[in-house]
């Protein structure tokens, strides 16, 4: 993590942040690993291209690693043959400006931390309620409409991540959907066919049997 070329514009976010800041919270090593370690690039895709080929060139071997390129994105796994290993993966974002713009994106709170490199070392960057959230193990979401007349949020991914994190301890408090367009959410409901929301039905109702799972016979008779 030491070698990743963190600036005001390269930095890490998401769930490896997340660990960091769970071990500097509580002092021990988090139970959980991070599925991989986010880097976020605000840089022209020339510059990202050249950043991500400089860090290879110096700290990747091209035989043993296995490398994955998609638009704006290039994942590196650095030990294919050691499954806990996290890929870390190369991220940039086309219309962020700071680290702020990056983190407002997310659907998890709990997700919103920054590690950069400060005065030669690497912090942790976490709002003080963020910081609560993680302390609590608990964790609030958002779902934002994009469109103005059709509900394309990731419903189905955020509930995916939702039970990622219980796995890893922490308790879902609220989902809050969000327009960008109207405070009336959704506004076109009555183009909306039930069968639209099936996936994402099935997704709630397993959710909801997996918490149920979790819970001590006492409180579950209750």
């Amino acid at each position: 993590m030491l070698k990743i070329p963190f600036s005001q514009y390269v930095f890490i976010a998401g769930s490896a942040a997340t660990w960091m800041a769970e071990y500097a919270l509580f002092e021990t090593e988090p139970a959980w690993v991070p599925g991989d370690i986010d880097v976020f690039v605000l840089y022209p895709e020339s510059m990202f291209e050249t950043l991500v080929a400089t860090f290879m060139a110096h700290h990747v071997d091209s035989i043993g690693s296995a490398i994955r390129k998609r638009r704006n994105v290039v994942d590196i796994v650095l030990n294919p043959s050691l499954s806990c290993e996290p890929a870390l993966s190369f991220v940039r974002c086309l219309s962020a400006g700071n680290d702020s713009d990056v983190i407002g994106q997310f659907d998890i709170d709990v997700c919103k931390v920054v590690i950069n490199r400060f005065d030669g070392v690497l912090q942790v960057k976490v709002a003080e309620d963020v910081l609560a959230q993680i302390r609590d193990r608990q964790m609030h979401c958002f779902v934002r409409k994009r469109t103005p007349r059709s509900l394309q949020y990731p419903l189905q991914k955020t509930l995916l991540r939702m039970m990622k994190y219980r796995s890893r301890g922490y308790k879902c408090m609220s989902i809050l959907l969000e327009s960008s367009n109207d405070h009336n959410f959704p506004e076109y409901d009555s183009e909306l066919l039930p069968e639209d929301f099936a996936a994402d039905v099935t997704m709630i109702n397993a959710l909801r049997v997996w918490e149920a799972q979790q819970r001590p016979v006492s409180a579950a008779l209750i």
